[in-house]
């Protein structure tokens, strides 16, 4: 995660701005954006895409479907665009662990973890930017309003 991103936070709880919570895994300040993520452990082959109701994995020994998780992420990346505004750049991603095969090919916003530094470059040249500025105040802003999550500790 450190090589992603220049500051994260981990198992936070944000207000969705409407009396309710959204549970954040990972939220992450990178040079380009501020990101969500989802973090999924899945091994064996997955079978999915964005307007699929649910997604399947098939094990060794077993097969299992889910519901779609990228539903969940688009909501969480909205609650958080709502703190910050639209003018604060935004990401998701959906992050598997356990190397889990994608046969029909890895749907839009899933991302392998150790891949994230490749997509988010915390290179010092990208860090002295005036959009880094921006997203730095969207941070502290961020982080007055998370709080730890009681339920996933």
């Amino acid at each position: 995660m450190a090589a992603a991103s220049l500051e994260h936070l981990r198992d936070v709880v944000l207000p969705d701005g409407a009396d309710g919570w959204f549970h954040l895994d990972f939220l992450m300040l990178t040079p380009q954006s501020i990101v969500v993520l989802e973090v999924r452990d899945v091994v064996g082959r997955l079978y999915g895409g964005e307007q699929m109701p649910e997604w399947t994995v098939i094990g060794k020994d077993r097969r299992q479907t889910f519901e779609n998780p990228t539903h969940r992420l688009y909501d969480r990346m909205a609650a958080v665009r709502g703190w910050v505004g639209e003018d604060v750049p935004v990401d998701g991603r959906i992050v598997f662990g356990g190397q889990p095969e994608f046969p029909k090919g890895r749907p839009p916003q899933v991302a392998a973890l150790d891949e994230l530094h490749l997509e988010f470059d915390v290179a010092p040249e990208f860090t002295e930017t005036a959009l880094v500025e921006r997203l730095r105040a969207a941070w502290e802003l961020l982080k007055t309003k998370a709080t730890p999550s009681v339920t996933y500790r």
